[in-house]
């Protein structure tokens, strides 16, 4: 086969699992996911000679904030809009940038503060 082939067919299977990362919508079924954290479990443990547990509560801390943002993303949309009005309503750009800061407190914390 032909490389080019090739790459439209990685671009076709994964295509779809980065724009849900680009949106930022994380799901349990996303393989991309799941790799990025796999490959940041590896190079922590590796290139920041952490140990393993610090590194894997550290990838599963920041897994378990986006995938909850993600899971909570509609039903606080259904809970706070109002139907038959179009303004108003939940931004779910709050709750995206809840979970960033929640993320940057745990990477300021794991870098900086504890030292095991």
């Amino acid at each position: 086969m032909d490389m080019a082939l090739y790459i439209e067919v990685l671009k076709t299977t994964f295509l779809p699992y980065i724009k849900s990362i680009q949106s930022f919508h994380f799901y349990y079924t996303n393989p991309l996911f799941w790799i990025f954290f796999m490959v940041l479990y590896l190079i922590l443990g590796i290139g920041r000679n952490w140990n393993q547990g610090k590194a894997f509560f550290f990838c599963i801390s920041i897994a378990s904030i986006l995938l909850a943002a993600t899971w909570l993303e509609k039903p606080l949309i259904d809970m706070f809009t109002v139907q038959g009005y179009a303004a108003g309503g939940f931004d779910p750009f709050i709750l995206k940038v809840a979970s960033l800061v929640m993320i940057s407190i745990i990477i300021v914390y794991f870098v900086f503060v504890d030292n095991s």
